[in-house]
């Protein structure tokens, strides 16, 4: 009877543990408790598996934080960190972080290691480059990175296969490297605000891509592949120097939103007229002659057009 006892003892003990360290779902993380406070959290490091340490006058993350074994979202805006430790993949249950609005200027080769990380936000940080192991994270799905001062990324972007959102605004990109066209689970893909003369032809193998933002940069044309992405339902170039469409623009035919504004198009191909789905087209900003403005009407005749 007593080695019975034991045994249910002893599976109990280890049923709790195997539950203390699972991965929480994205909606289970929305509603488990939040810590606010590191010295809240250290009363109870076992139950931990959200810190929020918003505004919290941090220059440095707490080498304490490693007591959190379940840690999964942690939350770390409106701080002054200027580095990470090496110890972060020790926090080897991290799905989220969030380190905006901080003074970063570089990110430690272990972030590399945190192979559970599904979101990664770097907003308005001092980033001039990403290091290649941050493209070791296999399950990341969300990488915000804009409002930084990034020259240019690695090859190794391509290896983020599990990749949906990448947001690249508000920094100093002249170019992107054709792996960019190796993200094959990319929806939405935001560049506005940088300096990008051209985009990768590998741009076309993005093929679950819905959102493409390209404003305010200086494009001049487009690559002949941008009629590969069949599911793109949103296309934004406002404020760039196009004077022209490739033809292939007629073969995005999931495209219900395209805008044009402020670039230097004197016309449009007449393969536009097979976007049947296209519900807003705005163009205005470009200097277009009386002729055209009747041609796109006739070419869209269902579609909400907005002129020069």
């Amino acid at each position: 009877m007593r080695k019975i006892f034991t045994f249910f003892l002893i599976n109990l003990v280890l049923t709790g543990q195997l539950f203390s360290q699972q991965l929480l779902t994205s909606r289970q993380l929305d509603t488990a408790h939040v810590y606010m406070s590191l010295d809240e959290a250290l009363q109870h490091p076992e139950q931990v598996y959200v810190l929020d340490l918003l505004n919290a006058g941090l220059t440095e993350l707490p080498s304490d934080i490693l007591k959190l074994k379940n840690l999964q979202r942690l939350v770390l805006y409106d701080n002054n960190l200027t580095t990470l430790p090496d110890f972060i993949d020790q926090l080897t249950n991290l799905q989220e972080l969030y380190l905006d609005n901080n003074q970063l200027a570089s990110l430690p080769g272990s972030i590399g290691n945190l192979k559970h990380l599904r979101v990664l936000s770097l907003v308005n940080n001092k980033l001039k480059n990403i290091p290649n192991s941050l493209c070791l994270l296999s399950n990341l799905e969300k990488l915000n990175l804009s409002k930084n001062q990034l020259l240019s990324l690695p090859q190794s972007i391509g290896n983020c296969q599990k990749l949906k959102v990448l947001d690249l605004s508000e920094n100093n990109l002249h170019f992107l490297p054709q792996s960019i066209g190796n993200l094959k689970h990319l929806r939405k893909l935001i560049l506005v605000d940088n300096q990008l003369d051209s985009l990768p032809s590998s741009i076309g193998n993005l093929s679950q891509l819905r959102v493409l933002s390209l404003d305010n940069n200086n494009l001049q044309f487009l690559p002949e592949t941008i009629g590969n992405l069949k599911k793109l339902e949103s296309l934004s170039i406002i404020g760039n120097k196009l004077t022209f469409l490739p033809e292939t623009i007629g073969n995005l035919s999931n495209l219900r939103e395209l805008i044009l504004t402020n670039n230097q198009i004197t016309s449009v191909p007449e393969q536009i007229r097979k976007l049947h789905g296209l519900a807003y087209f705005d163009i205005s900003g470009n200097p277009l002659s009386d002729e055209e403005k009747l041609k796109i009407k006739k070419y869209l005749p269902d579609t909400f057009i907005s002129l020069p």
